[in-house]
């Protein structure tokens, strides 16, 4: 059993009952405790928002960063060339990538800081839509009027920034080696259930320590 699983479950399970708004607080701290455990020399309260970045950038997965997606409709617009394609074999598309998940990062630490310290669910550059958030498998739109944003801001779904951080975050975990496992399932060490004999035995057991 894993104390860090279990709790990256529990917030998708949270999630597909239709309480994304609540689990926000908890999902987006996890490139917090998972960084932490990567980056152990950026310790100290000055590097929190570097290693948080860092691990987003090389751990987050699955995900198209919408400032990827613009500016390869950009790249679209300004080539109607018959002779121009788009698709997989694009030599732009890594760097594109690399960009919008660098932007995506920063925009992600914005919005944990936002909920963390001004108490407030909202980030700077997008706005969250909730509408099929609880989907077993959540999809991204866009809404566009006149080559516009529909609503004033690009769109994320909550289920799909939800869904993404903790399936990377169990990913991170399962590829992690033992000594990485121990420290990250110790991130609730201070948690038990008095009901559970062995859990209850544990904790009795520390004070002996």
């Amino acid at each position: 059993m894993s104390h860090f699983v279990d709790y990256c479950n529990e917030i998708e399970s949270a999630r597909k009952n239709g309480f994304g708004r609540v689990v926000l607080p908890a999902e987006i701290s996890l490139p917090d405790i998972c960084g932490k455990i990567e980056y152990p020399d950026l310790s100290g309260n000055k590097n929190v928002g570097e290693r948080y970045k860092k691990w987003v950038q090389t751990f987050l997965k699955g995900v198209c960063p919408i400032e990827s997606t613009l500016e390869c409709l950009e790249c679209q617009r300004n080539n109607t060339s018959e002779k121009f394609s788009c698709g997989d074999s694009c030599q732009k598309q890594d760097e594109t990538y690399d960009r919008g998940i660098a932007q995506l990062a920063i925009r992600l630490y914005q919005l944990r800081n936002n909920v963390t310290h001004e108490g407030n669910l909202q980030g700077d550059h997008y706005l969250f839509d909730l509408a099929y958030s609880d989907a077993e498998f959540p999809i991204q739109m866009q809404s566009f009027t006149d080559g516009k944003w529909s609503y004033g801001k690009a769109v994320v779904n909550l289920g799909v920034l939800i869904n993404a951080l903790c399936l990377n975050a169990i990913r991170y975990y399962e590829n992690a080696d033992a000594e990485k496992k121990a420290k990250l399932d110790d991130f609730d060490k201070e948690i038990f259930h008095s009901d559970n004999f062995s859990e209850a035995f544990q904790r009795m057991e520390h004070l002996y320590d």
